[in-house]
C-alpha cells in the first residue's frame, strides 16, 4: 500500500475530507489561554518544528485538564509527521490519544454543539487510522460519522468556518470520486459548490487557515485551475519558504503549465527533504519525478544523474519494500534513456 499523501489520488479523494478537519479546521477555542496556545503551536507546525509544537500543546492540559483539544492536537502532529516524513505511525500511541480525547468529550459539561464539533474531529482522526491500516470499511464509516457531526454542528453554528470547509472538501471529492456514475439522476455535480464552501470558510477565522489553503490548492489542481493553486502556494511560501506541503503542491501545479518551473520547485523540495534528514522515501519519490521531468524536456544527462542519486541512497528494508513498484518504474526509465542515447 502506498501511503504517500502527496501523490495518492485515492487518499486525497477518500481521506482528505476526514483528515483535514482535524489538524486544519480548528474553531477558535472558548478559553482564551487555550486559544493562544493552539495558535502558537500551529505556527510551529507550519515551520515543521514538530517537537516544539508537541511541547506547546502539552500546556493545554495544565490550563484546562478536561479539554480534549490537548489530545487531538498531539494526534494532529502525529498525522503531520507521517504525511511529511512518510514515516511509520505509532498506532498504539495514536489510539491512546483518541481514546483519552473521547473520554474527555463524553465527560465534559460543554455545550452540546461544541461536543458535536469535537466528535467530528475524533471520528475524522479514526478515519485516518482506518486508511493507514488499509481498513477501508473503517475509513468510510468513521469518515461518514465525522461528516454527520460537522453537518450537525454547522446547523447550530452558521459561521463555523471549520465545518464549512470540511463539508466543502467532502462534497468536492465525493463528486469527483463518483463522476463515473454521473449519469444517475440522484447524483449531482457538487464540485463547484464544494469549492465555494471552502472559499467561504477561508474568508473567516480558523487556526489552520494555511493547511486549509493547502487542501484547496490540491483541489484547484484537480479541477484544472493550476494558476489559482500557484497563487495560494506563493502566498504561503513567501512567509514559510521551507514548507514542504506547499512546495509539493506548487511543484505539482506547475507540471500543468510550465515543466521547467516545476523542476525548479521540485529541486527546492528535494533540498528541504534532505535538510530534514528523512528515511529516504520522499527523497526517492522526488528524484524519480525530477528524472521523469528531465526526460520529458530532453535532458537525459540530468535524468540519469537523478537516477544515480536514487541508487546511492541507503534505505531500511521496510522502506525499500514500500518503494518496490517505484523502483521497477525507475529501472524502466533508465533503460529507456540508455536505448535513446546509445
Amino acid at each position: 500500500m502506498i501511503r504517500s499523501f502527496h501523490f495518492s489520488l485515492p487518499f486525497r479523494i477518500i481521506i482528505l475530507f476526514a483528515i483535514f478537519p482535524l489538524p486544519t479546521f480548528s474553531q477558535i477555542d472558548p478559553n482564551k489561554k487555550v486559544d493562544e496556545i493552539i495558535s502558537e503551536g500551529v505556527q510551529q507546525i507550519l515551520l515543521q518544528n514538530y517537537p516544539a509544537a508537541d511541547s506547546i500543546f502539552s500546556h493545554i492540559k495544565w490550563i484546562e485538564k478536561n479539554n480534549p483539544m490537548s489530545e487531538l492536537m498531539h494526534a494532529s502532529i502525529m498525522i503531520s509527521k507521517v504525511t511529511d516524513f512518510e514515516d511509520e505511525l505509532d498506532k498504539t500511541e495514536f489510539e491512546k490519544l483518541l481514546n483519552s480525547a473521547e473520554e474527555k468529550i463524553e465527560n465534559n459539561s460543554i455545550h452540546n454543539s461544541r461536543k458535536k464539533y469535537y466528535y467530528g474531529l475524533l471520528h475524522g482522526f479514526r478515519a485516518f487510522a482506518g486508511w493507514y491500516q488499509g481498513n477501508w470499511f473503517k475509513t468510510f464509516t468513521e469518515g461518514y460519522r465525522a461528516l454527520n457531526f460537522f453537518e450537525a454542528y454547522l446547523e447550530n453554528e452558521r459561521d463555523a468556518n471549520d465545518a464549512q470547509i470540511a463539508i466543502g472538501i467532502y462534497k468536492y471529492w465525493r463528486s469527483r470520486k463518483s463522476e463515473i456514475l454521473s449519469w444517475l439522476p440522484f447524483l449531482s455535480d457538487e464540485k463547484p459548490k464544494g469549492i465555494a464552501m471552502i472559499e467561504k470558510g477561508l474568508s473567516g477565522e480558523t487556526y489552520f487557515k494555511h493547511l486549509a489553503m493547502h487542501s484547496l490548492a490540491w483541489i484547484y489542481i484537480d479541477y484544472k485551475t493550476p494558476i489559482k493553486a500557484i497563487k495560494i502556494c506563493e502566498d504561503i511560501l513567501a512567509k514559510y519558504p521551507e514548507n514542504r506541503f506547499f512546495l509539493w503542491a506548487i511543484a505539482r501545479a506547475y507540471e500543468e503549465i510550465d515543466s521547467k518551473k516545476s523542476v525548479i520547485f521540485y529541486s527546492k523540495l528535494l533540498q528541504s527533504i534532505r535538510n530534514a534528514k528523512m528515511n529516504g522515501y520522499n527523497e526517492i519519490v522526488v528524484l524519480h519525478i525530477l528524472a521523469q521531468k528531465n526526460f520529458e524536456i530532453g535532458s537525459y544527462e540530468g535524468a540519469l544523474k537523478n537516477i544515480e542519486n536514487i541508487y546511492s541512497i541507503n534505505l531500511e528494508a521496510s522502506v525499500r519494500e514500500r518503494l518496490a513498484a517505484r523502483f521497477n518504474k525507475i529501472s524502466s526509465l533508465r533503460k529507456s534513456i540508455y536505448e535513446l542515447t546509445k
